[in-house]
């Protein structure tokens, strides 16, 4: 097969993926009504903050500082950053851990709720080696790292969903096993 002709087979088939709304992941513009947002954020940690606006901004939204210059408010609340032994040694000593974080969230635009408040959650385990006592804290931080950034991934693709799916109540958990 030529060369030419491969260059418009892929061409043409780029033009039918895009024809039918397929996006990669993560391309997909948020909603037009989230232009400008205002994203308030009690008790949240600021890693989590500044992962969240930096992802609204590489999807085309204005995060403004006041809710009078916005024409939708995200609100974040409740994170919880939880870690809790899952299994033991022979000694009675954590062998193994589970890294829990969690948010609820909830989208308003103008005096509509588009999404009322749910959570999201992601998860992670990971071993303990007795001969790495010191790199446990390295590696916990590396893993809520991680985390940290898939709950950014999951409130970003609700939104992005917001006025294309129904039904998504706040009973509705996402579990992410990130390592």
């Amino acid at each position: 097969m030529s060369r030419y002709r491969l260059v418009a087979i892929m061409a043409l088939l780029g033009l039918l993926l895009n024809g039918c709304g397929w996006h990669w992941r993560g391309t997909s513009p948020l909603p037009s009504e989230m232009a400008k947002t205002y994203l308030m954020a009690s008790q949240v940690d600021s890693a989590l903050v500044y992962d969240l606006i930096y992802a609204l901004k590489q999807g085309g939204v204005e995060v403004v500082d006041t809710p009078a210059e916005a024409t939708a408010v995200l609100a974040l609340s409740k994170q919880s950053r939880q870690r809790e032994v899952l299994s033991t040694d022979r000694a009675g000593k954590a062998a193994e851990y589970g890294l829990f974080l969690e948010i609820s969230f909830s989208l308003k635009v103008g005096n509509v709720v588009k999404i009322p408040s749910q959570r999201v959650r992601a998860n992670s385990e990971y071993s303990l080696y007795p001969s790495d006592a010191l790199g446990t804290g390295v590696r916990e931080d590396e893993i809520f790292k991680l985390l940290r950034q898939r709950l950014v991934e999951q409130i970003v693709t609700r939104l992005r969903f917001s006025g294309k799916t129904a039904g998504i109540g706040s009973e509705y958990k996402y579990a992410a096993n990130v390592g």
